[in-house]
């Protein structure tokens, strides 16, 4: 399941694809035909699920998990997570493992700061898809800020650079991405991105320290850092893809600039290199030009150099003077800070410095095995709170501004928002978007695709949460949805009946809130926090509901009023006008105003008026025998099934749909529950996969919520059962399956299985993929 973190972090998804290196051989050595039903351990045979976990309990940062399953492990088989789509050419691997035991759950510990931007993909939007039998499941789209400055070209183009805020890095070439530093780097390297993915970040001040080992190269102080050639190839790449206006400042020298001739002979080699790119200095305007005339030139290159060379070559505008702080603490940067924005500096460096004495420490740390304390870890340390002192006090006065790691701060940004579609295209329809509502303190969202309202118009296909910064989307994370899973597959189900089928089904299913703050009442009561709609886009098939009268129909939990019948019902017209999916509606419980014969008959008119037109009548024959193609062909799509001896006299009421209820209050006990149902050979049944209070556990609960303490609500143990339940069906039921009901199906990943073991349930290698590769 796919998060937002909190104003300065995105949890993002990526591509998920088990990776056979051994395709004929099984565990057991035999090869099946390769021609009739492909190879065992081909990626089809194969489950894979992705959730995400906290780091630890104070963190609102996250990583990946997995959770696979392979029958047919062999030596050098790998899970890997990749940059871009693992079946295109040249796919980057950011991480892999190689699974030790046919089934699991990893903790990865990938968040979205191992990501690594391409120019192919990132100008516009990055997606990264998890794939499950060559088929994308769920999708998440990487956006970053390559175009900025010209998106807003009616708004800057009167300006001059002195008059906006511009995000810089501090020592831009000093990058790496390795992730585990050697003692040098983590006293040197002062950024995780490369100079292009800096400026696709949004940078558009590089900060830059040239040294000349026979070649130019990049130093942070005495240590070499990267080739210089690298860097100008990444500012050109840049300039090729946008209209951006870039600023390049050169500074410090500190190796092989011994006499003006070599400076001559630098810029030369920048005036070659840059040719064509690079915008000649005026006496005429120079730092006073506005952005509209330097686009006018097409010349969008400003090289400033820090050395009286400079007043000899148009090639090279004035120095930008830095204002450097060389502090150690929070304390003294802040002040140092406020500070800079007092005086009339352009360019202020807002990081954290080692003295000689940090340096010191850090080494005798360093080689005694102890904690250190690198450039990086003070980067992530400083990142919010730079964020925050330019959002709330220096926003009016900045100019330049330099970091470290660029994307451990969040300068400008001020909201996070869930769009209905690509807030990038078209005419997006805000969701949800928060904005700070006090001037200190961090403010983390916690929202989460479980928080998200769909709408039929745009959600069948995805939906969409970004991060906004300077007002435009920074980062995107979109969720792939499944609304015509059956349709999708109306050629190998056409022959099938649904007692055949893997259903996925929500418990309770009217029963939902979607209200964060919940009341003791609603912890012990809700069990969805989507609405019936949004249930049915997610994959849901089967709707467990438990009417009631109160004037109007309602939907119970127990003796608890819920939700509306008729908000229910509009939801599932609204679904079968928008799809050609099969859906199935069990009622049962009755549990207020229906006393007698006369007001079932009064409540199944009620349900035939309103679903004129929708409703399935009973066939002729065993109803629960009839295939999905005659259902298609016959354009009603809903099955109204009835729990109680009424249905025998109406034509629209199907009968009773055997549930499966465990009544348990733990995991083990909830395990053996399921194994009894799918034993059960009882079709059609609905086995109901969820953990539940009994008397004990509500009154304990109650009493803990009276005293302020912390308590367990249903949506606490969906959000523990559901992996669970996701690998149980997998592994050990996939075949027996029926319908399973669940709480907070998008907490679980039933759906994906589902789908998944249907494919190969109808698939005419099923049986030998039976034979070797379960249980």
């Amino acid at each position: 399941m796919i998060s937002l973190g909190h104003l300065f972090l995105i949890v993002i998804s990526f591509t998920i694809i088990y990776l056979p290196f051994s395709y004929s051989e099984i565990s057991d050595g035999t090869v099946l035909n390769q021609k009739n039903c492909g190879l065992v351990t081909d990626f089809s045979d194969s489950q894979i699920v992705l959730f995400f976990a906290p780091l630890s309990r104070d963190q609102v940062k996250e990583q990946i998990v997995v959770y696979y399953y392979n029958d047919t492990i062999a030596k050098n088989d790998a899970v890997g997570i990749y940059e871009t789509d693992p079946e295109t050419a040249e796919p980057k691997l950011i991480y892999s493992f190689e699974p030790t035991t046919r089934s699991g759950i990893k903790h990865t510990g990938i968040t979205p700061r191992k990501l690594a931007y391409t120019v192919k993909l990132t100008y516009k939007k990055q997606c990264l898809a998890w794939l499950r039998n060559g088929k994308v499941i769920k999708m998440t789209c990487l956006s970053s800020q390559p175009e900025w400055m010209s998106e807003r070209k009616q708004i800057f183009q009167s300006r001059s650079l002195k008059e906006l805020f511009i995000p810089g890095t501090h020592d831009s070439g000093s990058y790496s991405e390795n992730p585990i530093q050697t003692l040098v780097e983590k006293f040197t390297v002062t950024q995780d991105r490369d100079v292009l993915e800096q400026l696709i970040s949004g940078v558009r001040y590089l900060d830059i320290r040239p040294a000349f080992y026979g070649e130019y190269w990049i130093n942070h102080g005495s240590y070499k850092m990267n080739p210089m050639k690298n860097t100008i190839d990444d500012i050109k790449e840049f300039l090729n893809n946008t209209e951006e206006i870039i600023i390049l400042s050169f500074k410090e020298f500190s190796r092989g600039f011994n006499s003006d001739t070599d400076h001559i002979n630098f810029i030369k080699y920048l005036e070659t290199e840059f040719a064509g790119y690079f915008l000649p200095t005026s006496n005429d305007y120079e730092w006073n030009v506005t952005l509209g005339h330097i686009w006018k030139t097409g010349k969008r290159l400003i090289i400033s150099y820090d050395h009286k060379i400079h007043e000899n070559r148009n090639s090279l505008w004035s120095p930008i003077k830095q204002y450097w702080g060389n502090v150690q603490d929070l304390a003294h940067l802040e002040g140092y800070i406020k500070l800079a924005e007092t005086t009339p500096t352009p360019a202020v460096m807002a990081q954290l410095t080692f003295d000689t004495w940090g340096i010191i420490k850090n080494t005798g740390a360093h080689y005694t095995g102890q904690d250190t304390t690198s450039i990086l870890k003070l980067g992530a340390l400083v990142g919010p709170l730079v964020t925050q002192w330019y959002s709330e006090s220096y926003y009016a006065s900045a100019n330049i501004v330099a970091v470290d790691f660029i994307d451990a701060t969040g300068i400008g940004a001020d909201a996070v928002a869930i769009y209905e579609t690509d807030p990038q295209t078209g005419n997006p329809n805000l969701i949800y978007s928060f904005e700070p509502s006090t001037r200190s303190g961090f403010k983390y969202t916690g929202i989460s695709p479980l928080k998200l309202t769909y709408s039929v118009n745009s959600t069948f296909n995805k939906e969409c949460l970004a991060w906004l910064r300077y007002g435009k989307v920074r980062k995107m994370t979109c969720l792939s949805t499944h609304p015509d899973w059956m349709s999708e597959r109306k050629q190998i189900l056409q022959n099938r009946t649904l007692t055949q089928l893997f259903i996925p089904g929500t418990h309770d299913s009217g029963s939902y809130s979607e209200n964060p703050f919940q009341t003791i009442t609603e912890e012990f009561t809700v069990t969805q926090d989507r609405d019936v709609l949004e249930q049915l886009i997610s994959g849901a098939r089967y709707l467990d509901l438990r009417p009631a009268f109160y004037d109007e129909y309602w939907v119970n939990h127990g003796s608890y009023q819920m939700n509306l019948l008729k908000n229910i019902i509009d939801d599932v017209k609204e679904f079968l006008d928008n799809t050609e999916e099969i859906v199935i509606l069990s009622f049962k419980e009755f549990y207020k105003g229906f006393d007698n014969d006369m007001d079932h008959i009064k409540f199944i008119k009620y349900l035939e008026k309103e679903f004129a037109g929708y409703y399935l009548p009973v066939p002729s024959t065993y109803e629960w025998d009839m295939t999905l193609g005659k259902i298609w062909k016959s354009g009603k799509r809903l099955i109204l099934s009835y729990d109680h001896v009424m249905y025998k006299n109406r034509s629209s009421t199907w009968s009773p749909i055997t549930q499966f209820w465990g009544d348990v209050q733990d995991l083990t006990a909830l395990k053996n529950h399921l194994i009894s149902a799918e034993a059960m050979m009882i079709d059609p049944r609905a086995s109901m996969a969820q953990i539940t209070y009994d008397t004990w556990g509500a009154i304990q609960n109650s009493a803990a919520y009276s005293f302020g303490m912390e308590t367990t609500s249903l949506l606490k143990l969906g959000a523990m059962v559901g992996p669970h339940i996701t690998q149980w069906y997998d592994e050990l039921f996939y075949s027996s399956a029926n319908i399973v009901a669940v709480d907070f199906i998008d907490a679980t990943g039933i759906v994906e299985v589902a789908i998944s073991w249907n494919d190969r349930r109808f698939s005419e290698c099923y049986f030998q993929y039976l034979h070797y590769h379960k249980y």
